[in-house]
């Protein structure tokens, strides 16, 4: 895994979006698929916002098929043991389960986290995480 994206990053690269930032745009350009990484806790993400109505999908595409085809264009990455352990440990008062998962994937695959969240970005230098965006 070259890098980890962040649900909203994932998105916007996906729909091709110009709210994705240039950093994180030139990166998944020049990086292949299979080396895009993205947290599993993403795709609860996206089908909870899709769920509520914050996602639109174009007619005719359901929820799943939304949420295959963006496993086609990064890999889940699965949460481990470790992985766990480190989003439950991590010192860093931020409560969000979903950001610290996310957060301790790209710390345990030691990947870039291609981020605009301004949490994540903050303590990015203390917790020892690259974010581009």
């Amino acid at each position: 895994m070259k890098l980890i994206l962040d649900t909203h990053t994932l998105i916007w690269a996906f729909v091709n979006s110009p709210r994705l930032g240039p950093g994180a745009r030139a990166l998944i350009g020049s990086t292949a698929a299979i080396d895009c990484g993205f947290s599993d806790v993403s795709l609860a993400e996206t089908a909870r916002l899709i769920a509520t109505g914050k996602i639109s999908l174009a007619p005719g595409v359901t929820g799943a098929r939304f949420l295959w085809a963006l496993t086609a264009r990064a890999t889940p990455v699965a949460v481990s043991p470790d992985i766990a352990w480190l989003a439950a440990s991590l010192v860093w008062p931020h409560r969000d389960p979903c950001d610290r998962q996310i957060v301790a994937t790209a710390l345990i695959h030691q990947t870039p986290l291609l981020t605009v969240d301004r949490e994540i970005t903050r303590a990015a230098a203390v917790l020892g995480l690259s974010v581009v965006w």
